[in-house]
């Protein structure tokens, strides 16, 4: 038998590998290695790879590589290195395994005790059809971009693939790891199932001007993503189409463009987004346990059947409008909706024990809304029609105008109406034209069916004694 600490096979211009080779009679912490300086060429269905009780690294690489097609590459006591120094790497109905049970004596070639597996490439990666194995970490990478179609990688603890050019990851792959990571240009396609069961994350980059039209960083459509924590950055447009994120744990969104998400659901702990462009939620679903925080510079708009159930929601948008379109909003405690511009309610539902809605201007139809507070303030106009307030315990309104039109109260609820003025607007509820910095009746106003303006003080401008009136109209400061 022959014992060796570091063997290396090299080749200057072409190294090939006709058959099956398999290295033994290896002492522990060896290193073996098949290198060329020129092209590393493997005959097809070839099986290289070490039979040792001791651990070793095994290394294969050259300035190119020809493609890998049903080739073996396997390491049961260490670890794997598989690269192409010069050129793109392709594998196809191929194995790469670094797996099998551990020496008991701690090796350099492991990482935290545990094996890895590594393949890198200068140009492109390409994986179909095959199997990525390591009982350990895995890392994946590629100065160019990588594509995967049917392969399966599976890492017992940390998968890193780093895709500079970024990623392609569809057709029935699957990744698993305790964390997954993944890191790439913009362009980046997911259509697959991936599993990170601590953590799983996406981090896109591409550098863009402040007023250009942004590339899509990242893309997921059909697929299903697992993770114990989610997390996602990108600096460019991230869009979500028909697929599915579980989270144990909590869930992340940073992205420095806009964000659309579309026939898919988001399940997590809680939820937070941070935006800088537009948000937008078209027939989404997200579910979480705890809070959900979406926070952007821009624009906000769920529709389209969109739903977010949480003990708290938050929307806002710093420097844009809100715009909530046949959808539900439900909330354990308190829903917060909070737009710079215009806040736009149509024939959405919205249920917490406490409500606020703040915009420039509000403007709120066929829309119901189940709480036992209703919160809801404009710097400009605040125009509610084809409302049913008559559930709702106290009900608090301001704006410069207050314009409201089929409106239902109830004399059961605490009702206080604000203006500039802090007065109803002449001839209430005879469709007359709206005034500025009245409280506006136009039509179809009433409380417990009779006309509001009936329990609206004199005072006021209403038609009731002061000591029996219902609605208190008050001058609001918009501050």
């Amino acid at each position: 038998m022959l014992i060796f600490q570091r063997l290396i096979w090299g080749g200057v211009e072409r190294l090939e590998i006709l058959g099956d080779v398999i290295f033994s009679g290896l002492t522990n912490n060896s290193i073996v290695g098949i290198r060329s300086l020129g092209t590393l060429s493997i005959a097809n269905g070839a099986t290289i790879g070490i039979d040792s009780e001791n651990s070793v690294l095994f290394e294969m690489s050259g300035f190119t590589v020809d493609p890998l097609t049903d080739t073996t590459i396997l390491n049961e006591r260490g670890s794997v290195f598989l690269g192409s120094d010069g050129g793109s790497l392709e594998l196809r109905t191929s194995t790469i395994s670094a797996t099998g049970s551990l020496p008991e004596a701690f090796s350099p070639f492991q990482q935290d005790g545990r094996n890895f597996l590594e393949i890198e490439s200068e140009e492109n990666l390409c994986f179909a059809e095959s199997t990525i194995l390591s009982s350990g970490s895995m890392f994946i990478s590629s100065e160019g971009e990588m594509r995967s179609e049917q392969t399966s990688f599976q890492a017992e603890t940390t998968f890193v693939g780093q895709f500079f050019e970024g990623y392609t990851i569809e057709e029935t792959t699957t990744i698993e790891a305790e964390d997954l990571f993944l890191l790439g240009g913009s362009g980046s396609v997911v259509d697959s199932e991936l599993t990170g069961s601590s953590s799983l994350a996406f981090e896109t980059s591409d550098q863009i001007d402040s007023q250009s039209t942004p590339n899509i960083g990242l893309m997921i459509e059909d697929s299903v993503l697992n993770a114990g924590t989610f997390s996602l950055f990108s600096s460019s447009t991230f869009k979500m189409e028909t697929s599915n994120i579980t989270a144990e744990g909590p869930a992340l969104f940073s992205v420095d463009s806009d964000l659309t998400i579309s026939e898919s659901s988001i399940t997590a702990d809680s939820l937070s987004m941070n935006i800088q462009r537009n948000a937008d939620l078209d027939d989404a679903s997200i579910t979480t346990a705890g809070a959900v925080n979406l926070e952007n510079r821009a624009g906000i708009t769920v529709s389209e059947g969109s739903s977010i159930e949480a003990s708290d929601v938050l929307l806002s948008a710093s420097e844009g409008s809100i715009t909530i379109d046949d959808s539900n909003l439900a909330a354990d405690e308190f829903i917060g909706i909070r737009g710079f511009e215009i806040v736009t309610l149509d024939t959405a539902d919205i249920e917490s024990s406490y409500l606020e809605i703040d915009g420039a201007t509000v403007d709120i139809a066929r829309s119901r809304f189940d709480s036992d507070e209703l919160n809801i303030f404009a710097d400009a106009d605040l125009s509610l029609a084809q409302l049913d307030l008559r559930g709702l315990s106290e009900i608090s309104m301001a704006a410069r105008t207050l314009i409201l039109s089929d409106i239902q109260f109830a004399s059961t609820s605490s009702i206080q109406l604000g203006s500039e003025n802090g007065q109803l607007a002449p001839d209430p509820n005879s469709g007359a034209s709206a005034q500025t910095g009245y409280v506006n009746f136009i039509q179809n106003v009433t409380l417990d069916n009779q006309p509001a303006q009936d329990f609206v003080s004199t005072v006021d401008g209403g038609n009731a004694k002061p000591d029996q009136a219902v609605i208190d109209i008050f001058q609001s400061t918009n501050e």
